[in-house]
């Protein structure tokens, strides 16, 4: 090494001192590739002639090379080094792989140095609750895998950034020459839409930040790219978006395929040409990605090709597509005019404009509705647009909603119902096509692509009327094909019904005796037309023959909200054109309520009159009125007895539901849903009945699809216990209350020893005394002290005493509901009769234990006092209930003899366990943690919820133990607790354990963890 050394020093000083000749040798030497290459000129001659050259200038040359060599081993190293570090430090910065949490926070808060020296840290307020919220006003919801895409340059949908927090279901597919694509095995239809230039923008401001918070240079760039869409949008409306896929593709290939990176701040001339132009973008209809065309989608089926025989003068039979020609009465029909684009000749076709099919020249929306009277009734509307969209769509059809609608060919097999009732299939699809609801039956269908959808016959559970249903949520669990459902957005469908609490508030504005009237319109769905070119989305087959629906369909999830603007509208006519006042509706069913001095037969007349100029279809045996008692939505309204009753036909259908379910150890998720539908309904009338459906609601969240079973918990039982009880006893009756509850500081009751009594309602001067401690209204409406006046209750007692309390009190409310002790507000009627059969109840069905017993009557004790009232434990003189004393004396008396036994853990025993754990029973960690708690606990005689916490997260650095709480000094371990039950206004009290000469000694412990 020396030796090396010795000539590499050598080496350099005569490069130094040569002339420029030998420098441009070291400047060709350093850019080759390889110092010791055979194209080296160098090299080649000591090869071919080394007895020519001088033994000096070869050694000069040879050392020469090998400085040379060095210098490049070492530029590649620094270079690789300095490439790995970035590398790192690039990874370390975008990684949120790891979600932080509150644990994280609060350990590294109550561990890590102060951080209020810091800029950062006086800049945002930090401390140790946290900083500020509007510190940060730029905080987008936007998922981590998001982040990184965007990050990486790769091809975005801005569609995914308009939904919070949303994790892209695509996978990226590799096609042909390196192309990377996302193909979703299941994407979200809402990624399907075309942005409009308000939501490219709320959507581009997201991406643009992510993307500045790693590379802040782009900001000037994508300012610039923004700019340029919204300039794009204003000359060529909604092209804007298509430019933007097409943009934002090109970059994303180019940077993974080129190593090219874009520049987004200058516009692509080519693409602007292609907009400009008016060519319409090609993007594939399935996944509406810009880089291939529909019928190479990996989404589209891989269908069987039918080969076009090749056409010639000969073959008379098609037409120059290959389609088969039709005739009638001699003459050809236009098969333009039967595919689904139409015929754009109009009147200069020469073929007959008919359907190859029926032979019908008119296959145009049809509806019973004359709109052209309803279209007057609207004149007047304040919302044209909602006139339009209604009066439109009943001419020319509606649009369903349907966000892709050029969907392969798919057929679904029918439903078991159907399959085992075919006469009845038979019979109601005759009914079908005769009221024009579907057309058909045919051999073929005049579409060239079409979705067949699985046939379903439903049948009324108690009316067993059977109708169709149209299954559109098939195909299921597809990753191929969506269904027409799946590509139909829930949240422009989502819609609000009217309640019965708002008949119910009319009756009572109006009083007894209000004229109630009913109507009901037949056919509800099927009166509203289909737009014709999405009828290949609604077909069926049955028996080989095809049909397809031209008017709404029950199972269609937008059918409801396209019928309701026909009822929205007939509404608006009967209020403003006809003075029909307080009109509700469901859909299909409406109700109209007069007080009762007022002619109930107006209303029902001009309701009618209404109906018949409109040509609305009515049920008429569902038409009833006027009358002051009726069933509206299920439930029996009645004005003059002003009280609202379950029809007892169905409370028998309820409790014989209960009844069945009860007796299983476990039911399906089909069968708790339908019961929680029963449940609900009913509560509709007994409304403190919701409070009881909470444990099937959750117990319904566990199974996965209807068909699984799960088991019934004590919980789901104890409340269908409740339930078949309730409804046994109880009369169906529930009284109409008024929605507007008075406060119970406008009505308040006193009483005292004497036979008077005192009330006060809404005026103070009507009462005969005034206490003192009567809080006055501005006092009341102070929310800074009446929040800190809530967060002392809070604080009054611990968390897990107020968590026995409530538990205590929620048995106490559930035994008064199952013995028919009723109550409007939280809280209920309490006398000490009540009490003693409550504490009663607690020893025989719910098997308590004496402290229990007095735990609960505790917890109904504050939940009184918190509301202002009297101690429902107490006399009016301080003294305790003096029978219901005497009836917990006997229940301690008879439980003495259950009273369990505890022995002291002694050294021995504790040695033992300690052995035990030191030779391994879990974890070395859990060993450790264990034998700590429990050498500390016998020695400084502590509790067990003083070095414990029932759950991690409820763990509190401020009251619970922690390592920051012990201190050591000579031979003794200082232990500081900072609350205990013998000092609960946490003053802290500090315990010493000494250092003892034994196996098992807590300063040795403490010392260890």
């Amino acid at each position: 090494m020396c030796h090396v050394k010795h000539k590499l020093n050598h080496s350099l000083k005569n490069i130094v001192n040569k002339s420029d000749d030998r420098v441009e040798t070291i400047e060709n030497t350093l850019s080759a590739t390889d110092s010791f290459s055979s194209d080296n000129p160098t090299a080649s001659t000591e090869t071919q002639n080394r007895e020519s050259i001088e033994h000096t200038s070869a050694t000069e040359n040879v050392n020469t090379n090998i400085l040379v060599a060095a210098f490049n081993t070492m530029s590649q190293c620094v270079n690789g080094l300095q490439k790995s570090v970035d590398t790192l430090m690039t990874e370390k910065l975008y990684d949120n792989s790891k979600p932080y949490n509150l644990h994280q926070w609060y350990n590294s808060s109550n561990t890590a140095p102060p951080l209020q020296n810091t800029p950062d840290a006086l800049h945002h307020g930090l401390n140790r609750t946290g900083v500020r919220s509007d510190d940060f006003p730029n905080v987008d919801i936007v998922s981590t895998g998001l982040q990184k895409q965007i990050i990486q340059g790769k091809d975005i949908n801005l569609a995914s950034l308009l939904i919070p927090s949303f994790e892209s279901p695509q996978s990226h597919t590799i096609l042909a020459d390196g192309m990377e694509i996302n193909v979703g095995n299941k994407p979200d239809p809402r990624l399907n839409r075309q942005l409009t230039i308000q939501e490219f923008i709320k959507a581009f401001g997201k991406f643009k930040r992510v993307m500045t918070s790693a590379f802040p240079g782009r900001r000037f760039e994508l300012d610039a790219y923004e700019e340029d869409i919204i300039e794009i949008s204003n000359f060529y409306g909604n092209k804007f978006y298509d430019y933007h896929k097409l943009f934002s593709a090109k970059a994303s290939t180019l940077l993974q395929e080129k190593q090219i990176k874009v520049d987004w701040s200058k516009r692509d001339r080519d693409l602007m040409i292609l907009i400009g132009a008016g060519v319409e973008i090609n993007i594939c209809k399935l996944c509406h990605m810009v880089d291939h065309d529909t019928k190479f989608c990996p989404l589209q089926l891989a269908e069987k090709s039918v080969s076009t025989p090749h056409l010639t003068k000969n073959s008379g039979n098609s037409d120059i597509r290959g389609r088969k020609r039709f005739y009638h009465n001699g003459k050809e029909i236009c098969n333009n005019f039967n595919s689904l684009s139409g015929c754009n000749k109009d009147g200069r076709c020469l073929f007959l404009h008919m359907c190859s099919n029926c032979r019908n020249y008119d296959h145009s929306a049809t509806t019973p509705i004359n709109v052209e009277v309803l279209q007057n009734e609207l004149r007047n509307h304040s919302d044209k647009s909602f006139v339009y969209y209604l009066c439109n769509g009943l001419k020319y059809g509606f649009d369903t909603k349907v966000s892709v609608t050029s969907l392969p060919t798919l057929e679904c097999r029918n439903n078991l119902s159907a399959r085992s009732q075919p006469n009845v299939v038979n019979e109601l699809l005759r009914k079908e096509c005769e009221n024009g609801f579907m057309y058909g039956p045919f051999d073929t269908l005049p579409f060239s692509s079409y979705r067949v959808s699985p046939l379903g016959v439903a049948e009324g559970k108690y009316s067993k009327k059977k109708r169709l249903i149209l299954d559109l949520s098939a195909p299921h669990q597809s990753d191929i094909h969506f269904s027409i459902n799946e590509l139909i957005d829930k949240d422009t469908c989502s819609m609000s019904y009217v309640k019965i609490d708002n008949a119910i508030d009319i009756i009572l504005k109006y009083g007894r005796h209000s004229w109630l009237c009913k109507y009901d319109i037949s056919n509800a769905f099927k009166n509203c037309p289909i737009l014709p070119s999405q009828w290949p989305l609604f077909c069926i087959k049955w028996e080989d023959k095809y049909y397809f629906y031209v008017r709404l369909t029950f199972g269609c999830r937008s059918s409801p909200i396209i019928f309701d603007t026909l009822s929205q509208a007939i509404c608006y006519i009967a209020t403003n054109n006809y003075k029909v006042n307080n009109i509700l509706h469901l859909l299909d069913d409406f109700l109209t309520i007069d007080p009762p001095h007022a002619e109930g037969e107006r209303s029902m007349a001009l309701m009618m009159m209404i109906f018949k100029r409109l040509n609305v279809p009515i049920a008429m045996h569902k038409t009833v009125g006027p009358v002051t008692c009726l069933e509206y939505l299920g439930i029996i309204l009645d004005s003059e007895k002003m009280e609202a009753r379950l029809p007892q036909e169905k409370v028998d259908r309820i409790c014989e539901f209960i009844s069945s379910i009860s007796v299983k150890s476990s039911c399906s998720k089909r069968e708790v849903l339908q019961l929680l539908g029963h449940l609900n309904f009913a509560s509709r009338v007994i409304l403190p009945g919701r409070s009881f459906v909470s444990y099937l609601i959750n117990l319904s969240t566990k199974a996965k699809e209807l068909h699984h079973f799960v088991r019934l918990n004590k919980e789901c039982r104890i409340d269908l216990e409740f339930w078949l009880r309730f409804l046994k006893n109880w009369n169906g009756i529930n009284m109409f209350y008024n929605s507007t509850f008075i406060s119970s500081y406008d009505m308040e009751l006193y009483t005292d020893a004497s036979s008077t009594i005192d009330t006060t309602f809404q005026n103070p001067g009507t009462r005969c005394r005034h206490f003192s401690g009567t809080v006055s209204q501005n006092l009341r409406c102070n929310m800074v002290l009446k929040q800190t006046v809530e967060q002392l209750w809070t604080t009054s007692i611990s968390k897990r005493t107020k968590d026995a309390y409530d538990i205590g009190f929620m048995h106490f409310k559930r035994y008064l509901l199952l013995n028919n002790v009723t109550f409007t507000n939280n809280l209920a009627p309490v006398s000490e009769e009540i009490l003693i059969y409550f504490v009663a109840h607690c020893q025989t069905v719910l098997k308590l234990h004496y402290s229990t017993i007095k735990l609960y009557l505790c917890g109904i004790r504050y939940n009184y006092l918190k509301e202002n009232c009297s101690d429902p434990l107490e006399l009016y003189n301080g003294k305790p209930l003096p029978r219901l004393t005497l009836i917990l004396n006997s229940v301690k008396r008879s439980q003495n003899q259950n009273k369990r036994i505890r022995l002291p853990i002694t050294f021995d025993i504790l040695e033992q366990i300690i052995k035990r754990l030191r030779k391994g029973v879990f974890s070395k960690f859990i060993d450790l943690m264990i034998e700590t708690a429990s050498v500390i606990s016998f020695f400084g005689f502590l509790r067990c919820g003083e070095i414990t916490v029932i759950k991690s997260e409820h763990f509190e650095p401020a009251i619970n133990l922690c390592i920051s709480d012990i201190s050591f000094t000579d031979n003794i371990a200082n232990l500081h607790l900072k609350q205990s039950k013998t000092d609960p206004f946490r003053k802290g009290i500090d315990i010493q354990l000494h250092k003892i000469n034994s196996h098992i000694c807590p300063y040795r412990v403490l010392k260890d963890i």
